[in-house]
Formats: structure tokens, sequence, C-alpha cells
């Protein structure tokens, strides 16, 4: 059964919310958003998912490409803390057992892009066959957001593959009761330790997340990466 539209949305009761204080403030007071970059080890990572190089260009097992490995990663991570699942829906705070990858892909002819998500699956297997399905109907579009939009329980991942960068930050201009997360992942690169990082842009919205819930969250999603295996 698909897990698109059957997601639960578990209310919050603001009197009962152990961040009522935090919440009213960072969302009224001073409507607040934040981002920061972290730059995660992928080393081990692509070790596992490469074959060999051509013409300085990594061949992945299976054909497999890197963005989706990265969105399903993302993915995976944001479903295991309640914190990156938050949202509005009918005027309540609340969250959704499970949330779906909203991410871009890129047009070479037009040299545009556009968004579409993609059915999520803690099984990476069942989540790239709903990836190349979409991207197979997709990809050779010029619209901003073909895909039918019938849910609400999407995040955003963005794409930067040629952009190795320090900082990063989305102005949106009606954003502040936008509470689910924003991420914008880098070029990778090899650091002066040889080690290979990928740049992620993190954006949340600071009434319903904290510092401290980016930092186990970025923990989580290293522990993945780490973790991974076809």
């Amino acid at each position: 059964m698909s897990k698109l539209n059957n997601a639960i949305f578990h209310k919050i009761n603001i009197e009962e919310y152990n961040r009522k204080e935090h919440f009213y403030f960072y969302l009224n007071a001073i409507p607040c958003t934040y981002s920061l970059i972290v730059e995660l080890d992928i080393g081990s990572l692509l070790e596992k998912i490469s074959l060999y190089k051509k013409n300085n260009i990594l061949i992945y097992k299976e054909n497999i490409k890197f963005y989706p490995i990265m969105i399903y990663l993302i993915s995976l991570s944001v479903n295991e803390h309640n914190e990156f699942k938050m949202c509005f829906r009918d005027g309540d705070l609340g969250y959704y057992n499970i949330v779906h990858p909203s991410y871009t892909i890129f047009n070479k002819e037009s040299k545009t892009f556009s968004s579409i998500y993609t059915e999520y699956n803690e099984d990476f297997i069942s989540f790239y066959k709903n990836y190349i399905e979409d991207i197979n109907l997709y990809s050779n579009t010029t619209h901003l957001s073909p895909k039918e939009h019938s849910v609400d329980n999407v995040f955003n991942i963005s794409i930067l593959p040629n952009v190795k960068f320090t900082s990063f930050n989305l102005n949106l201009e009606k954003g502040f009761k936008h509470l689910l997360p924003i991420f914008t992942m880098g070029k990778y690169y090899k650091n002066t330790e040889n080690k290979t990082l990928i740049p992620i842009s993190i954006q949340v919205h600071h009434s319903v997340c904290d510092g401290y819930h980016i930092g186990l969250f970025i923990e989580t999603l290293q522990n993945n990466i780490n973790s991974f295996s076809l």
C-alpha cells in the first residue's frame, strides 16, 4: 500500500508541548529560521558503491547513481527525528509518522530544473525503484512542478553538484510558517587529510528545532552514511 496518502498526522497539544514558550517566541514574537553547513565524510560510502574510475569519473555498482543514495539517506535520517517532520495541518501543529523527499532534477537540454517527490521507503531497493520510475517519467519536463502535488508530508532537497560551498542560505519571504527542513547538497571533494567530504546546508525553523536537535540529526545522518550498503 502506498504511504503517500496514508500518513498519520500526530497533533500536538500546545498546552502540553514542552517547547510551548520556544514555539510561540520563534513563530510569532521573533519569527526565525536558520541554516548551517555541515561537511560529512562520504569516503567509505563511495568505496562501497563504486567500481572504478573512468576519465576521472566514478562508475557505480549496478549503475546506481550517487544522488538518489543521498536523497535516501537524508530521508532515512529525517524520518528518525520528529523535530524534522513538524508542520501545520488545518492550523494545528503536529508531525507526520512519515515524510517523503521532494527533490530537484535538471533538464540538460533546457538548462532548467524541476521539483518532484518520490515515495520514501525504508528499504533502499524499493525506494530506488520508486525514484527511477519518477525520473523516467519527468526527466525531460520543463515544468517547475510536473508531478501532481497531492500530498502535504514532503520536505525539500536540492543539489549543486558542481559547486563546493561553505555558506548557503535561503531567504523565504513567506517562509515563517514553513516548519519542515530544507536540504541543499554541494560538490563533494577531498580535503587536505584526503577525506572525501560533501557540504550539506540544513535549514530549519527555530520554533520546532534547536541546535541540539540539529546535532542529533547530523550524528544520525553520518551514522547512516557509514552503515549504508547495497
